[in-house]
């Protein structure tokens, strides 16, 4: 998964074999095989708008989160160990928020299927209970489509996947409820919770939403709380990220130091950045940057 020679992130042939059969299936391998946008495309609710990001950004996204995963080059130790330890065995709540087409999700468990295969780490029995919350209806369906095509492989090394993929909005009060609700039935059934936000400056950052998003993030990050829980949120390392989302997120949790805390303190995100191989063009590669914030969510017993 790290090709040592190359100094380059090689995503999990699982995952690559299934977004090539889900892109050509749709008809967007030769997109995807295009010179990628100057701008990252950052989804929409659209047919046309989510082909465009699933075609163009998808492997960046799965390659992010399978850096802040490996760190190859040992600079965000905190948020690997942090995503390691939830991944070790027993059972898993996984809630993937904005899910999209399931990059984020898919790169954890399929680069943990990954390292069982190769013997890396111990082959341990997981269940895994992923909650995908993804506004726009035709991201989801790529979702399912993918988790169809890897999920043997999953069992396989002894991963254990059931999933949910419910639309969600930030911004409605009602839908984030839906989403809560099972979060918290799932935590009644699994041990370990892990949040996984990603990608989300786009939305809340450029759109300036952030106002408007940040009640229904209180009621997330106070429910989601407990032991052994935690959450990673993971950006694209750009100045609206750096200057813009991550000291607002360090307010909100000012204001929440009940239910959570920040993992790094002095400094509370980390960031890294690494090549990885295209799937659709084996011959080449591309940077992957980001800007991680990893949190504690274990609630404070009064």
């Amino acid at each position: 998964m790290w090709g040592s020679s190359e100094q380059c992130l090689i995503i999990s042939p699982q995952l690559s074999a299934a977004y090539i059969k889900v892109l050509r299936a749709s008809g967007l391998e030769r997109v995807a095989i295009e010179d990628r946008p100057n701008d990252s495309p950052v989804g929409g609710l659209t047919q046309e708008q989510t082909d465009i990001h699933f075609a163009h950004a998808f492997d960046g996204s799965v390659a992010r989160v399978q850096l802040a995963m490996l760190d190859p080059y040992d600079s965000i130790e905190q948020t690997s160990s942090t995503i390691l330890k939830f991944l070790t065995g027993g059972g898993l709540c996984l809630a993937d928020i904005p899910c999209g087409a399931g990059a984020g999700a898919l790169s954890m468990l399929c680069t943990l299927a990954e390292l069982r295969e190769q013997k890396r780490i111990p082959r341990l029995p997981i269940n895994v209970h992923l909650i995908g919350g993804e506004i726009s209806a035709p991201a989801r369906i790529y979702a399912e489509k993918l988790i169809l095509e890897v999920e043997r492989y999953l069992k396989d090394q002894a991963i254990f996947l059931t999933y949910d993929l419910i639309s969600w909005d930030i911004l409605s009060d009602v839908s984030t409820t839906n989403l809560i609700e099972k979060i918290v039935v799932s935590k009644h059934q699994h041990p370990q919770t892990l949040i996984l936000i990603a990608n989300f400056h786009g939305f809340l950052e450029r759109e300036g939403k952030k106002k408007e998003a940040s009640p229904q993030l209180d009621q997330i990050i106070k429910y989601s709380s407990g032991p052994m829980n935690a959450a990673i949120w993971i950006e694209p390392n750009m100045s609206g990220a750096k200057n813009g989302l991550f000291p607002w997120l360090t307010k909100q949790i000012g204001r929440l130091a009940s239910f959570v805390k920040q993992m790094l303190p002095d400094e509370p995100t980390q960031i890294a950045e690494a090549k990885f191989r295209l799937p659709v063009s084996p011959t080449k590669t591309a940077i992957v940057r980001l800007r991680v914030m990893p949190l504690d969510l274990t609630k404070e017993i009064i």
